[in-house]
């Protein structure tokens, strides 16, 4: 095959490579002559004579949250960082209205997934709301249902993938009362459900 995953034996990898028949380990087989090299994470050796889709480096400075927002910024996408700084920490950008969990590959979007907020509680039930709402389940957008700001969410989130020069990964949006798009995260390395799984 011209094609090699290369990880450090994640779940996900795993399932991954046995659901596309892609072959597969932590290292590259002796006297490999395949063409590109899939990496999975970063916890392995990098072999930078063959082209690569995810490049360790990416990786890396994405799982950075001080270097990822620096250079989305530069790109001129706002994170929770830089609108904190120029709202001057002004409480209602801390909140959204909706958040998005949004699945890029190779520029595409993949999947879209919705968790809407609810705003119009006091502050001591909101933070309790908070609290328990940590792990909240995102819905999955139809394409049918997609509407503004999914679509602007997916939008950040895939410029947000290409500014840090990954070509796959999770991107959590956030929409703030104020209308403002923030890029919350971007996992290069993301947790597959069975839905993603099927997509990636």
């Amino acid at each position: 095959m011209e094609t090699f995953l290369l990880h450090a034996q994640e779940k996900e990898a795993l399932e991954l490579a046995e659901r596309s028949r892609i072959p597969s380990g932590p290292r590259l087989p002796e006297n490999w002559q395949g063409r590109m090299i899939i990496h999975w994470g970063a916890a392995h050796d990098e072999y930078p004579h063959y082209p690569a889709l995810q490049p360790i480096k990416a990786i890396m400075r994405a799982q950075n949250r001080k270097k990822r927002d620096e250079l989305l910024r530069l790109h001129g996408l706002k994170t929770k960082a830089s609108q904190a700084a120029s709202t001057r920490g002004k409480r209602e950008d801390e909140t959204f209205t909706f958040k998005y969990k949004v699945a890029v590959f190779h520029l595409q979007t993949l999947l879209i997934y919705e968790k809407k907020e609810t705003l119009l509680l006091s502050e001591k039930t909101l933070q309790q709301q908070r609290q328990l709402s940590v792990n909240a389940a995102y819905i999955e957008v139809e394409p049918a249902q997609i509407n503004f700001h999914a679509r602007r969410a997916s939008r950040e989130a895939v410029k947000a993938i290409y500014a840090l020069g990954l070509d796959y990964g999770l991107a959590t949006i956030g929409i703030t009362p104020s209308g403002h798009t923030l890029v919350l995260n971007v996992d290069p390395v993301p947790k597959l459900n069975g839905r993603l799984l099927q997509l990636f």
